[in-house]
């Protein structure tokens, strides 16, 4: 008597079929869907731009601080000293130097409504914590945005 569980007539269970199906689709899921520098950066700089304070505590690592710490800072960074601080920028890549620590390049036009503004490169500078990309705001040079976190 043949084994009706695994082989049905030359075809296979469709149970085991689904399952299989499954597996593979929530495995390329979780492969493809790891945040990457570049993506994390871009993430940071929009809510910079906003002057999204809660943003950009949940993007941001500054080593010994407090998630509450980093919040007050960016609050008084984007409510005090530069609400309404314009700039325009542009990623131009990443590079990883290990797996845990990466830098994105942003070209970025500062004070974007005076005539005498030019493009600027600087860095984010970028460190994974807990699978996560975060920018170490510490190391971002104090000429990207008044009264960065330190």
């Amino acid at each position: 008597m043949q084994n009706r569980s695994r082989i049905r007539n030359g075809r296979a269970n469709p149970i085991v079929v689904l399952g299989l199906a499954g597996l593979l689709v929530i495995g390329g899921f979780l492969l493809f869907n790891q945040e990457s520098p570049d993506s994390a950066g871009a993430k940071f700089m929009f809510a910079l731009a906003k002057g999204d304070s809660a943003k950009l505590t949940d993007l941001s690592y500054i080593s010994g601080a407090s998630k509450e710490d980093i919040k007050k800072q960016w609050d008084y960074a984007t409510k005090v000293a530069a609400p309404h601080y314009l700039f325009a920028f542009r990623l131009n890549g990443s590079s990883q130097s290990s797996p845990d620590e990466a830098s994105v390049k942003v070209m970025m036009f500062r004070n974007v409504g005076d005539p005498g503004s030019y493009e600027e490169k600087f860095e984010l500078p970028m460190v994974r914590k807990e699978g996560r990309w975060l920018v170490d705001v510490a190391g971002i040079n104090r000429g990207l945005y008044p009264a960065l976190p330190r």
